[in-house]
């Protein structure tokens, strides 16, 4: 058992930092299940805003980059681009976030991971055409 005293400072490791940040994340995508019972549904979204307040007292920030304009110069790594006509031209969209961006007093300490959609180019849609 440990001497520590409620009020200390307790040290953690970067790495435990952001895969707790992650676990938070990935319960309050959870939370919008359609399977989960109202009830249940509240539990846990009380749970994910104490988890959340926590972090944010510790100086450790979450970013969900889903339904945001697709920025190259974000902290996230493009695992998949998906074309899609719907947009319009030269816009890309976040489309899904498969890790969040972890930062800790304003510095990445974890670049997400994301799916990004965007509007065919002009030569790729003249290609089709022809």
């Amino acid at each position: 058992m440990s001497d520590l005293k409620t009020g200390e400072t307790l040290q953690l490791p970067v790495a435990a930092a952001c895969e707790l940040a992650t676990e938070c994340w990935r319960l309050g995508t959870l939370n919008k299940a359609s399977f989960l019972f109202t009830n249940d549904r509240l539990v846990l979204e009380r749970s994910v805003r104490l988890l959340n307040d926590i972090l944010d007292r510790v100086g450790v920030r979450l970013v969900d980059l889903a339904g945001t304009i697709y920025d190259p110069g974000i902290a996230a790594e493009v695992l998949e681009v998906q074309e899609d006509t719907s947009l319009p031209d030269g816009a890309s969209v976040v489309d899904e976030t498969v890790l969040p961006t972890v930062m800790c007093d304003g510095r990445v300490v974890q670049a997400g991971q994301v799916v990004v959609r965007k509007a065919p180019t002009k030569q790729e849609t003249a290609g089709d055409v022809a």
